[in-house]
């Protein structure tokens, strides 16, 4: 496969997936990175197979995009966001406050016995307090 033919799959793999200009600046970087490996002395073979298959790096830019052509707006080297990145992070940081809350009320219990349960309960269900106003006032809208 030479370049121009891996670009070319690359353009038609892209098109109509992600916004025209992101598509055109995917294609500038990729066609830039294939000349500058070429120049440090690398054959064009090398490069593209290194690249691999262009209908799957298409794939993985687009997963990146979001899937669609109203998807996000960032150039090639930097990394775009993924599109559940909010709910993700308040979902982990929710889980996390969850964790930290049991973790401390088992630590209670096997410290101080059954005389703690209730104290192991109102770790629990702090913590699942905290997971909720989270959720709630951070997650997914």
């Amino acid at each position: 496969m030479t370049r121009d033919e891996f670009l070319g799959q690359l353009r038609i793999a892209l098109q109509g997936r992600i916004p025209q200009s992101q598509v055109n600046a995917h294609l500038k970087y990729y066609e830039t990175y294939i000349i500058e490996e070429s120049r440090k002395g690398k054959t064009q073979e090398e490069v593209l197979a290194y690249l691999g298959n262009p209908v799957l790096l298409a794939k993985t830019i687009t997963d990146l995009y979001g899937g669609g052509v109203s998807g996000g707006s960032a150039m090639p080297d930097k990394e775009p966001e993924p599109s559940d990145n909010k709910r993700f992070w308040h979902t982990w940081r929710g889980r996390l406050t969850m964790g930290i809350c049991m973790a401390a009320g088992l630590a209670l219990f096997v410290r101080f016995g059954f005389m703690l349960v209730w104290a192991l309960a109102a770790f629990y269900l702090t913590g699942l307090l905290l997971h909720t106003v989270t959720r709630v006032f951070f997650g997914k809208k």
